[in-house]
């Protein structure tokens, strides 16, 4: 009887680490980029998958990020055209503008809310909040600004780490920009 305990036992034990070990390497693929690479600026749609690319520099078509999927939002040097956020829940799982980016992303008429569940790193180019204020950028992880512009006219939360660094800008407005922050 108390070999049988054991081998079952042993067999749920490697079953546990097999599981473990599939949600690790899941996790991993998760994490995955999205480059912005929109063709013209005829289209400079956040929600049209015509203007993301899994590669900088490479072909589009590929899945548009979101906080859903938990892809990040590149927008580097390699494309400067600008981008609307233009449907009524947009995000990601991370955000980078890296530097050499020089273009704008708006947020339009339509965006009420832009999620970002990780981080939010901001080296180049400019984030315009909706002029009417009713629109609301959030991000769950850190955030950190070492360029670039933000004016925040809407509301903004950060869950993490704030950072920043000049030659930043960040241009609260009249809104609240709220940090929730352990430490």
């Amino acid at each position: 009887f108390m070999q049988s305990l054991i081998n079952k036992y042993s067999t749920m034990r490697r079953l546990l680490h097999l599981t473990f070990l599939c949600l690790l390497l899941s996790g991993a693929t998760m994490a995955q980029n999205r480059f912005w690479r929109p063709a013209s600026a005829a289209n400079l749609n956040y929600n049209n998958s015509a203007n993301w690319s899994a590669t900088s520099g490479g072909a589009t078509g590929a899945t548009v990020p979101s906080f859903l999927n938990g892809l990040t939002a590149i927008f580097d040097g390699t494309n400067t055209l600008n981008c609307n956020l233009n449907v009524a829940t947009l995000g990601a799982g991370s955000l980078q503008i890296q530097a050499g980016y020089t273009g704008t992303i708006t947020q339009t008429a339509t965006n009420l809310a832009y999620i970002i569940t990780g981080d939010v790193t901001i080296a180049s180019g400019t984030i315009t909040m909706r002029p009417d204020g009713l629109g609301n950028i959030t991000a769950g992880g850190n955030y950190a600004q070492t360029g670039g512009t933000v004016n925040a006219v809407g509301g903004l939360q950060f869950d993490g780490n704030f950072t920043f660094d000049a030659p930043s800008v960040f241009n609260a407005g009249t809104r609240t920009v709220t940090f929730n922050v352990d430490n």
